[in-house]
């Protein structure tokens, strides 16, 4: 019986584009169209899905797994993975789970989409436990993480690095010296923010670094920060922060107070910055998606999943400065 690897073999090309071809759905080139289609007319090839998803063990189903459906952020890459996967043969099953849930929780939805046979889980994510480590590493379905650093795993990310590298040093470049930022231990985030104060010859001063609780909620960790930003006696000119969510709301709770001008900053380039009008980053989302593309297709032509560390671009909008 031939199979549609034996016709990709024949036609030259990969699995994903014969069975593109086959469907009709997404980007195959006419040329490669009409030799794919003559190979199948000549070869008598039917596609059987059952029998397909039988043999192959795949069930063209890829989960999502996500932290809230309302973030604009989260809403638009979802949108554009799924508009990038309709090209393909596989269908986005979106799910989410609550980012004050236990990790476990979400450990616990992965183990039970990855024992109902889906194809792979991609997971949003950016704080886990040892526990939820040794958790993946059981998980028989390939992973895809997005927004967490393994080294065992494909992770996709932005470079939030060089995001906080690109919020300090354009703050540095408009004249501000005294930046203000929330301290947490081994981030990226702030050694971009400190590489930039370093090339500008500007020490980091701790009076205006602020803790913020890990524990609560954003919103009220953010009217917290708010409170102690507006009650420091020196107040810095910015303060960046690692979510444009967070700095929206301390930009609002600190003005309510009556607080003197000080410029906020975000990352992600959401609804949150263009009403409270933050300067940010925005990180092209749909090249993460491609990438998510790029991964599944190799999974289904059989090749080996690598542990790849993806960063997405980034792009600084200014504004309020």
């Amino acid at each position: 019986m031939v199979t549609i690897a034996d016709i990709a073999k024949m036609a030259g090309v990969s699995t994903s584009m014969v069975s593109r071809a086959i469907n009709n759905k997404g980007n195959v080139k006419e040329a490669n169209r009409i030799k794919i289609m003559k190979i199948v007319e000549e070869t008598g090839y039917t596609m059987n899905l059952q029998a397909q998803a039988l043999r192959t063990k795949r069930s063209g189903l890829i989960v999502f797994l996500i932290p809230s459906f309302d973030s604009r952020f989260v809403s638009e890459l979802v949108t554009d993975l799924s508009h990038i996967l309709e090209d393909s043969d596989y269908s986005l099953v979106v799910n989410n789970y609550h980012h004050s849930l236990p990790k476990e929780s979400l450990l616990e939805k992965i183990q039970k989409f990855s024992s109902r046979g889906v194809d792979a889980i991609i997971v949003f994510t950016s704080d886990h436990t040892l526990e939820f480590i040794e958790g993946l590493k059981k998980i028989q379905t390939p992973l895809i993480m997005m927004f967490s650093n393994y080294d065992f795993l494909p992770c996709l990310s932005y470079d939030v690095k060089y995001s906080g590298y690109l919020l300090a040093k354009c703050a540095l470049e408009h004249g501000y010296r005294k930046i203000g930022y929330i301290h947490q231990d081994d981030s990226l985030f702030n050694e971009g923010i400190e590489k930039a104060l370093k090339e500008f010859h500007v020490p980091v001063d701790s009076n205006y670094l602020l803790e913020q609780d890990p524990d609560v909620p954003y919103h009220i960790a953010s009217e917290k920060l708010a409170k102690n930003l507006y009650e420091l006696e020196d107040q810095p000119e910015v303060f960046i922060c690692y979510l444009d969510r967070i700095a929206s709301i301390m930009k609002l709770n600190y003005e309510a107070m009556g607080g003197k001008r000080i410029t906020f900053m975000g990352v992600g380039n959401t609804e949150y910055a263009a009403i409270a009008h933050l300067t940010t980053i925005d990180y092209h989302k749909r090249d993460l998606s491609y990438k998510v593309l790029e991964i599944l297709n190799n999974l289904e032509e059989g090749k080996e999943i690598q542990p790849v560390h993806y960063l997405s671009k980034c792009e600084l909008i200014i504004r309020d400065l």
